[in-house]
């Protein structure tokens, strides 16, 4: 079966600062719109962009320029109401809120795994357990079994050590990730539910709940956390998170095995990158075509955001072109709409 890389990839737009960075009430449906011409972007070309996202079946489409709504549509029977699951594209929403635990004293980087979920979350001996943290959470590098087979499972017999250690090696593994939520929730004492409501939706409007390990929303909350870490993860004055050294290291190289991974954020503007379950690494950036100082979170069937601060852009769904290579390093480029 093929597996989605990431990308080298066209918008149709291009964009042109705006004044100041706009902030949606936190209830309620306001929010204001600027016209896409005030940009100078191709509005010929939007016309084609609606027609091509009705043929790939996409449900939602939205771009922020400074806060406003730029361009919204929605498709078939999906509405503004309607709630779709992020995929991996919430480990950004778990980052951040492993930024807040660490603020309030909750947790240290450092802390093994198992202080959290105790002896025997993993099939490794108790001292290869210990040795695997929060950090290497955060960051894909804690070494174990790099097998297909395995990386979406919680089991402890998913958890197989090798003769790497933590650090070592870049691999992308969902069970890790998925067990960083519950380190939080042992952490914090509150349900995931709970803590994103108090330390993310409380200030920033958003929407959405947890089901199992996946987040749902609409596609303006999804926005709304776009708009959140466009403007370093303060809103409109009330920050998400204090701690500039946390927030540097989310957003930049967390190591050097694949530097186009942050915590748990994929980052634009490297030199090389990796791509889950390919075991190499690719020269270039993730989004030649894109700003270097893109940052974003990307789930399976393609849920994003896109972040660009320079640009006051944030992006959760848009046209891109990408490149898919198979087990075999076989590589074929397909057009495909963000959605």
């Amino acid at each position: 079966m093929q597996k989605l890389i990431i990308t080298f990839a066209l918008t149709v737009f291009g964009p042109l600062a705006f004044s100041q960075t706009y902030f949606p009430p936190v209830s309620g449906s306001e929010w204001e719109t600027v016209s896409p011409s005030e940009f100078n972007w191709c509005d010929e070309k939007i016309d084609t962009l609606i027609s091509y996202l009705e043929s790939r079946n996409t449900k939602s489409f939205i771009i922020l320029k400074g806060g406003r709504i730029a361009l919204e549509h929605y498709l078939g029977t999906f509405t503004a109401d309607s709630n779709w699951y992020w995929a991996s594209a919430a480990k950004t929403l778990t980052a951040t809120l492993t930024g807040a635990a660490l603020e309030d004293g909750d947790i240290s980087l450092d802390d093994p795994v198992s202080q959290y979920l105790g002896e025997g979350w993993t099939d490794c001996t108790v001292a290869e357990e210990t040795t695997r943290t929060i950090w290497h959470q955060l960051t894909m590098t804690s070494s174990f079994l790099n097998d297909s087979e395995l990386w979406d499972c919680v089991e402890p017999e998913c958890f197989q050590c090798t003769e790497l250690e933590p650090g070592d090696e870049w691999h992308y593994h969902n069970g890790v990730y998925r067990r960083l939520i519950d380190v939080l929730e042992e952490a914090t004492g509150l349900s995931r539910n709970f803590y994103t409501t108090q330390k993310i939706k409380t200030i920033t409007g958003m929407q959405g709940l947890w089901v199992d390990q996946l987040y749902f929303s609409n596609t303006r909350s999804m926005a709304r956390f776009g708009l959140l870490a466009q403007e370093n993860f303060v809103w409109d004055g009330t920050p998400v998170l204090n701690n500039q050294e946390y927030i540097s290291a989310m957003t930049t190289p967390s190591q050097d095995l694949n530097e186009s991974y942050g915590y748990l954020w994929w980052l634009n503007g490297q030199s090389s990158h990796m791509a889950p379950l390919v075991p190499f690494v690719s020269d270039g950036s993730i989004v030649p075509s894109a700003p270097d100082d893109m940052y974003a979170g990307m789930g399976a069937n393609e849920q994003r955001v896109y972040v660009d601060a320079s640009l006051e852009i944030n992006l959760p769904a848009g046209m891109y072109f990408f490149q898919i290579i198979d087990r075999k390093g076989n590589i074929t480029t397909k057009k495909v709409v963000i959605y």
